[in-house]
């Protein structure tokens, strides 16, 4: 979804409201499956975060944690929604991801815009 929701719409593509049902709603001839590379670089437990972050926090550089959110929020700046903590985890990287959206399309920014 380059270019986000609105893009979408402009384009006139399918959406759906209502309740998820796996399957349904989804074109048979598409190729919906995604897979990592490499399983052992994905971070799907906050107790994993917790570990590396303690590791980072005492000097690896073996991981980073990056931390896509608008730096205002990242510093603890700007309010966090509801029932989540300002701030960030000690020791990662703010990255924020509008730094790489084309503000004017909406979509990602081209390899010279990102150079």
């Amino acid at each position: 979804m380059n270019g986000g929701l609105q893009k979408w719409l402009k384009e006139g593509r399918t959406v759906h409201s209502g309740p998820y049902i796996p399957g349904e709603g989804l074109p048979s001839d598409g190729d919906f499956s995604y897979a990592p590379i490499d399983q052992s670089r994905v971070i799907m437990d906050v107790t994993k975060i917790h570990e590396i972050a303690g590791k980072i926090n005492q000097g690896s550089n073996e991981w980073n944690i990056i931390d896509a959110r608008p730096a205002a929020r990242f510093n603890g700046e700007a309010p966090e929604p509801k029932g989540i903590r300002s701030g960030h985890i000690t020791g990662s990287i703010n990255v924020p991801f509008n730094n790489y959206i084309n503000s004017e399309t909406g979509c990602l920014k081209n390899e010279d815009e990102l150079r």
